[in-house]
């Protein structure tokens, strides 16, 4: 559709929501012989009278009335696609589809949201699943950015960036070294353990880690959720090494300690093949930042403990 159509266009939909040529030239901003020239210029190309003149006040045709009904959702379509161009223009489409695992997506990704929404304001989606499905969500375009752990999903995704998710013990509030400040792997041996078995390509960061320090362990209960595993350990069924943002979020159901030894879980930032640069590049920090702001607080209220006497 030429661009002087659709102002002639406009002007016939004016006219007919105003009721008449003055106030619909006040709408536009035009002046009222510039309207009456679209509105006839609209008329004698395509061939049919939009409105009846014989009357004091113009009175709209049938066929201005299907005309309007349609014009409706053309300029709506219009208005949509003129808002699309502006939020591309800000970097975004206008949504925002996230896809994370269950430890970013239920406890990291809120916060940041909310500041980058506040920020830069739009609608978003956010689908936590496995790491697979976040792979192929980003993959097939479903996604704009997805976080997961490292899986053999071929080079199909942009890897943009590492985020380190540290680990703290989780333990009963009633287990013996729930005092602590910190605990050392070789203290919990022959405790019940709860571990957390999740899809890796390219190994277990945890299997490594007992493996590593000759930690020998006989899980009680074994589960692909951070989040189940604290469950877990609130109802005494053992200990788990959990993720600091779970960590972080079951701080006041269960004792959440720092380890003597170090271990953390590998969380790639993706976004689809075609993609080589994004706006979403300014959400990656707030996600950091807040990371951090987590993992300071936990180590804060341990250091507030008490070792036992």
């Amino acid at each position: 559709m030429l661009p002087q159509r659709l102002h002639q266009l406009r002007a016939f939909l004016a006219v007919y929501q105003a009721g008449s040529v003055t106030l619909a030239a006040e709408m536009l901003h035009l002046s009222q012989p510039a309207v009456t020239k679209l509105v006839h210029a609209l008329e004698a190309q395509v061939g049919i009278v939009l409105f009846d003149r014989s009357r004091r006040r113009l009175a709209p045709t049938r066929e201005a009335v299907v005309l309007r009904n349609e014009l409706d959702t053309l300029f709506s379509t219009l208005d949509r696609t003129d808002s699309l161009l502006t939020a591309l223009r800000n970097g975004l489409d206008g949504r925002l589809h996230i896809a994370a695992v269950p430890a970013v997506g239920n406890f990291l990704i809120p916060g940041p949201l909310s500041v980058h929404l506040a920020q830069r304001p739009s609608q978003a989606s956010v689908t936590v699943t496995s790491s697979v499905e976040v792979n192929s969500l980003v993959q097939s375009g479903a996604a704009d950015i997805g976080f997961c752990l490292p899986v053999n999903a071929g080079d199909m995704v942009n890897v943009r960036h590492i985020i380190t998710l540290p680990s703290f013990v989780a333990l009963p509030r009633a287990h013996r070294l729930s005092r602590s400040r910190c605990v050392d792997i070789a203290q919990l041996e022959g405790d019940p353990f709860v571990t957390v078995n999740q899809n890796y390509g390219f190994g277990n960061p945890l299997v490594d880690f007992f493996r590593t320090h000759g930690f020998h362990h006989a899980p009680r209960v074994e589960t692909q959720s951070n989040a189940v595993a604290c469950g877990l350990v609130e109802a005494g069924v053992g200990f788990a090494i959990v993720d600091a943002p779970t960590a972080y979020s079951y701080r006041k159901r269960v004792c959440v300690l720092p380890m003597t030894q170090e271990i953390s879980f590998p969380i790639r930032v993706i976004y689809p093949p075609s993609v080589e640069r994004s706006s979403l590049d300014r959400f990656i920090p707030l996600v950091e930042k807040e990371l951090a702001r987590m993992t300071s607080k936990i180590l804060e209220e341990s250091i507030d403990r008490e070792d036992p006497v």
